[in-house]
């Protein structure tokens, strides 16, 4: 190896951290994030010098070696070099589908989805989790693109999760991060550190009997109107079996779903948690609609209602924590405590910030898309109270998201 060849090299291995004398550890994973990402988007220098680089990097591994030395000169690595060189907006892409392909990118399961923005201890872990995949990948258990494969991987990720308390540590330093941000979530985060209490099947159902009629009314299919709403004919028998929704002595029957709110928003979250398809004129049950017990359903619901990060969902958090703390289902008193920490966090309408006003309506919106969950229950302007599946709902809902993914600094 020449001189210029040797350096190059030489300034390679220390993006893995080595300083020149004694062992190094080097991962394929990690030589996979160098080749097909830090070297393309982090090494200022022209094109031609890049790929000099890489293949001197090879050339000295391969000397050493190290059995993954050609993916140094492997046609996917000049591919990427050139993607990234050129900004082309493809190259995101293709380096998620080449981590993915390695069969050593870390996979989202069903016990944990990974941040886009990680604290220490879950950037550590997924080093773990990344490490612990190589090491079956080299024993021969996993092998990308076999079939079986993820259902393989996944396993491996649940085991190196288990180990060492690595998923509790996740958890502990997201929930920490969440209850740091608001006082209001401070006074019911101990609480939901742990699972809520289980609701039982026929609790549950009582309380969905909504969500439980319009899917089991959809099961065959449901017509909808031109703008895609539910038929005029469903929206009055919806009122007949909940006459809280509407006050018909006063205003007569529904013309529309626009009218009960109750019965829109519960629309609405279905469709979003695709228990409901619409398919042209008409909107039906999914197939997963029929597989979840109303236990199943309520824990699924209560996620989806306190999901996502619009000003909507931000004040229905803190809605969400302040009921679960005792506070009385008041719109005008929960607006008093939730409008400042809503201006302190910035929020805006277009270029005015929002009103008191404004915040105790989307706190109305929030307890409206509670409502036909069973989560609160009384009249619509005064005794209104939070259920006792309620409680287990909104803790649900509040523990997804302090236990969720960040995607924020």
């Amino acid at each position: 190896m020449d001189r210029d060849a040797a350096i190059d090299a030489e300034g390679a291995l220390g993006w893995f951290g080595w300083d020149g004398e004694g062992p190094l550890r080097l991962r394929r994973y990690d030589l996979q994030l160098y080749l097909w990402y830090q070297l393309p988007t982090k090494y200022l220098a022209p094109l031609d010098a890049k790929r000099a680089a890489a293949a001197a990097l090879g050339r000295l591994l391969a000397l050493l070696g190290v059995p993954y030395a050609a993916l140094c000169d492997a046609p996917e690595t000049g591919r990427m070099l050139e993607l990234w060189e050129r900004d082309d907006p493809a190259a995101p892409r293709e380096l998620h589908k080449l981590l993915e392909a390695s069969g050593l990118e870390p996979p989202d399961t069903a016990q944990l989805t990974w941040g886009s923005v990680m604290g220490l201890e879950e950037a550590q872990v997924r080093d773990d989790v990344a490490s612990a995949l190589e090491v079956a990948l080299e024993d021969g258990a996993l092998r990308p693109g076999t079939p079986g494969f993820r259902r393989r991987q996944e396993a491996v990720v649940a085991a190196a999760l288990a180990a060492d308390g690595r998923l509790d540590s996740i958890h502990a330093e997201r929930l920490q991060r969440w209850r740091s941000r608001r006082p209001i979530l401070e006074r019911v985060a101990d609480e939901i550190a742990a699972p809520a209490p289980p609701v039982d099947d026929d609790a549950a159902a009582s309380a969905l009997a909504p969500a439980i009629w319009l899917l089991e009314r959809a099961g065959d299919g449901l017509a909808l109107t031109q703008t895609g709403a539910l038929s005029r004919a469903l929206v009055r028998e919806a009122v007949e079996r909940w006459p809280d929704w509407w006050d018909a002595e006063l205003f007569g029957p529904p013309n529309q779903e626009a009218e009960i709110l109750p019965l829109l928003h519960l629309h609405h979250l279905l469709r979003r948690m695709r228990l409901l398809r619409r398919t042209g004129r008409r909107v039906v049950a999914t197939s997963r609609a029929g597989k979840l017990t109303p236990a199943a359903l309520l824990e699924a619901c209560a996620t989806a209602l306190l999901a996502g990060d619009t000003f909507d969902a931000s004040v229905g958090e803190l809605t969400a924590a302040l009921l679960l703390a005792g506070e009385p289902v008041e719109i005008e008193r929960l607006a008093e405590q939730i409008h400042p920490v809503i201006l302190a966090e910035g929020w805006h309408a277009g270029a005015a910030r929002p009103s008191i006003h404004q915040t105790g309506a989307a706190i109305g919106q929030a307890l409206a898309r509670a409502e036909p969950l069973g989560i609160v229950t009384g009249q619509r302007w005064k005794d209104r109270r939070l259920t006792e599946v309620g409680r287990s709902a909104l803790h649900t809902g509040l523990r997804a998201r302090a236990l969720g993914p960040a995607t924020t600094i």
